[in-house]
């Protein structure tokens, strides 16, 4: 076993170090062990910067020996004070589980942490691995009325309506002379061309609501 993992620092009285015991990917995980049931202990990433209003998401692998663990987001402000947490915990033991928690980071956040933790009542060991921590994209789809298209009305989809004239392409299969051959981009394959061209017959389209 080797010494803390780089950018990590430790969290209360915590007996913590990198391992080649267990690893779910690469060449080492890093062991926490608690051997008391009478406070928490953990890691604590390095501080990322954050922007306030947006979604932050934090997930982390555990394979827990003995006891429960969890993955927690922390906010912080511009003096490091503590603003909010989020948590998502694990409890199967002799695998590798994952957590992943999100959060809103609040109106006066400047950073947050991640942090890997042992609950104040857990007595024993975990390993944590492949940890992670990244903003969420707002889902755009949300305000699309009817976007996987299952709402029917009339035999017809709801929300939709239909449009004219749009410009398409199509692939054209055909028998052609040398002359559209010279015509056209096209691949000769035993005789007949596989060719694209571009039309702009009137089409339906739909419109959403």
């Amino acid at each position: 076993m080797d010494g803390l993992p780089r950018y990590w620092s430790t969290l209360f009285d915590v007996t913590s170090s990198t391992s080649t015991e267990r690893k779910r990917s690469g060449e080492r995980s890093v062991k926490i062990t608690d051997s008391k049931n009478n406070g928490g202990i953990g890691l604590r990433s390095a501080r990322i910067p954050v922007t306030p209003g947006l979604k932050y998401e934090a997930y982390a692998y555990a394979y827990i020996e003995g006891g429960s663990a969890a993955v927690y987001i922390e906010f912080l402000n511009e003096a490091g004070g503590e603003l909010t947490l989020a948590n998502a915990g694990i409890t199967s033991l002799n695998e590798w589980k994952e957590a992943r928690v999100s959060s809103i980071a609040p109106p006066t956040a400047k950073y947050a942490t991640v942090r890997l933790y042992l609950g104040a009542a857990n007595v024993g060991t975990t390993y944590f691995d492949d940890a992670g921590f990244r903003d969420v994209l707002p889902d755009l789809s949300a305000n699309l009325i009817n976007g996987q298209f299952e709402l029917i009305d009339h035999g017809r989809t709801s929300n939709w309506r239909a449009v004219d004239g749009i410009v398409a392409w199509q692939f054209t299969f055909m028998l052609c002379s040398l002359i559209d051959l010279l015509k056209m981009m096209s691949l000769n394959i035993g005789g007949f061309v596989w060719g694209m061209k571009r039309t702009s017959t009137p089409r339906k389209a739909l419109r959403s609501a």
